[in-house]
């Protein structure tokens, strides 16, 4: 019977384990999290994550609830909607990368004092305060552009501040402040030349940014699988010490299909190739009927790759194809009939290279020389 008891618990647990690409959008950094239960079911009621329980399929029990916790690095305070995890004595933290509550043995909250228990729910963090004030300072360089971009001094909102920079608006909006929300949304309508009458809830902003990643994925869901001969863009960058991965597809006609920016745990070719497995996941699971096959479809239907040079590049070509001949099984039923010619020619990738980094660096030195000729 104690057996049977651990497997059932485990099985439990590995369940609420899985990832929510729901939660992401009700990802927002706050100053402080609730110190007691009164400010937790206050914080909860602005957050309302109840109200976005139908428009989630990460729990059926009723657990996708508020939470207050540490991000992944332990470098800020999150507000998010995610299920119910059972920590095992450490603090709880939120991913993006995994999109879930996660344990990180890095802070065991059982050696505080006062200490927590071995086994806790992760919504109830907030009687665990100790685990709020080990929050890691960041690097000098990461400090300078986070004090310019929340400036404490200034009333202006961030959207303003940083509306050169387009690529960071999405992590614009996570991470402002929730009392600031509705001067931010204002100010980037007035960028597009709009005014609004009125602004939408906090609870409002997360339901429509949930429904705006579901539709986004319906679509793609429902055209991609149809495109024949695309190409796959792919590109990575990193944004205050963490690793994001882009990737899109053109079709022969010329259309442009994001298919999304993830955060990735490092720059290697096969964390690269498993945020892209995750993305392709995300927008098969849009359609229950045809649960898996969409992604694979869209897999086997690229036929060609454009990225720049890097050495990370490379192999990921490499292994993106070895990874897509396991699969073509799966759409050809005579593939396997197929000689070494004919499955070579169904499988092979042509790989194409953007020149614009070693024209840039090119033009750089160029204008460098110029600037001390002309002295």
């Amino acid at each position: 019977m104690i057996s049977l008891s651990v497997i059932v618990c485990s099985i439990v647990q590995l369940t609420s384990s899985a990832s929510c690409p729901q939660s992401i959008p009700t990802v927002s950094v706050v100053p402080r999290c609730p110190s007691n239960e009164k400010e937790w079911i206050s914080a909860a009621g602005k957050k309302n994550c109840s109200a976005l329980e139908k428009y989630q399929n990460c729990s059926k029990d009723r657990s996708f609830v508020y939470h207050c916790v540490l991000k992944k690095n332990a470098t800020e305070l999150m507000e998010v909607c995610a299920p119910i995890w059972y920590m095992s004595g450490f603090c709880a933290r939120f991913s993006m990368t995994d999109r879930r509550i996660i344990d990180d043995p890095a802070l065991d909250c059982t050696k505080f004092v006062p200490p927590c228990p071995t086994r806790f729910p992760s919504n109830e963090s907030f009687k665990y305060q100790m685990c709020y004030s080990h929050i890691k300072l960041p690097t000098a360089s990461q400090s300078e552009k986070i004090n310019w971009t929340k400036n404490n001094n200034s009333s202006k909102p961030r959207c303003e501040k940083k509306a050169e920079n387009i690529d960071e608006l999405d992590e614009l909006i996570i991470e402002t402040k929730d009392n600031s929300k509705g001067k931010t949304i204002e100010t980037c309508l007035k960028l597009a030349g709009k005014e609004p009458d009125r602004l939408p809830s906090q609870s409002t902003i997360a339901i429509m940014n949930i429904l705006r990643l579901c539709l986004g994925k319906k679509q793609l869901e429902e055209k991609l699988p149809g495109k024949k001969n695309t190409t796959l863009h792919t590109n990575e960058t990193s944004k205050f010490g963490v690793k994001y991965g882009g990737f899109s597809l053109r079709d022969e006609e010329g259309a442009y299909f994001v298919l999304g920016l993830r955060e990735m745990a490092t720059k290697s070719a096969q964390s690269t190739l498993d945020t892209f497995k995750d993305i392709l996941d995300d927008i098969s699971f849009a359609n229950k009927e045809t649960l898996d096959i969409r992604g694979i479809q869209i897999l086997c239907n690229i036929q060609n790759t454009m990225s720049d040079r890097a050495a990370t590049e490379l192999k990921f070509n490499e292994i993106l194809q070895d990874y897509r001949m396991t699969l073509l099984p799966q759409l050809h039923e005579d593939f396997n009939n197929l000689d070494d010619a004919g499955k070579e020619a169904v499988s092979r990738l042509n790989n194409f290279f953007c020149g614009l980094h070693g024209l840039l660096h090119m033009t750089n030195a160029s204008q460098k020389e110029l600037c001390e000729a002309e002295r």
